[in-house]
C-alpha cells in the first residue's frame, strides 16, 4: 500500500495478529496515534453495549487414552523422547481435545438454542460472536454453525 500510495495517511484500528509472521504492533506499522478512543469510555459514553463473554463449558470424556497415545506416538517418531515429553505437556491434550468434533457440535447447539430462547438474539436487534482458541477450532467450527444454523 505505501510503495502504490506513497503520499496517503494510512489510518489503523488495532487487533492482535493472527498469524506468526504479523508480530509488528499497529504502533509499528501505522506510526503514532492520533486518537484513541477506549472501549470502556465508548460504553460510558453509550455509543456501544458492554461486552458480555459467556464461557461454554462443555462435559468430555477420553474413551481411550491407550488410542491418544498410540496416535501421539505415530505423529511423534522422529524425536527424542524429552521434545516428545515437553510435546505432550504442551499439545498432548488440549488442541486435540478442545478441538474435536463432538466439541464444537456441543458448542454449536448450545449457541443456537441461545439464538432461539434469549429474547435480545431472537429478535433480531442482538448479535453474538464466537471466539476460538486458535484459527485451527475457528476453522473447524465453521461448517457446523453452518450447517445446523
Amino acid at each position: 500500500m505505501k510503495a502504490l500510495l506513497p503520499e496517503a495517511m494510512f489510518v489503523g484500528f488495532t487487533g492482535t495478529p493472527l498469524l506468526k509472521k504479523d508480530k509488528k504492533k499497529s504502533i509499528e506499522v501505522f506510526g503514532p496515534f492520533i486518537h484513541t478512543y477506549k472501549f470502556d469510555e465508548a460504553v460510558a459514553d453509550g455509543v456501544v453495549l458492554d461486552l458480555l463473554y459467556e464461557a461454554r463449558d462443555i462435559d468430555q470424556q477420553l474413551t481411550s487414552s491407550k488410542k491418544v497415545d498410540e496416535w501421539f506416538d505415530a505423529h511423534t517418531r522422529g524425536l527424542t523422547n524429552i521434545a516428545k515429553s515437553q510435546l505432550k505437556q504442551k499439545w498432548g491434550t488440549m488442541q486435540r481435545v478442545l478441538s474435536s468434533q463432538s466439541r464444537i457440535e456441543c458448542i454449536v447447539n448450545d449457541i443456537l438454542l441461545d439464538m432461539q430462547k434469549k429474547p435480545r438474539l431472537m429478535d433480531g436487534h442482538g448479535n453474538a460472536m464466537l471466539v476460538c482458541n486458535s484459527i485451527y477450532q475457528a476453522c473447524k467450527s465453521y461448517e457446523p454453525l453452518r450447517t445446523l444454523s
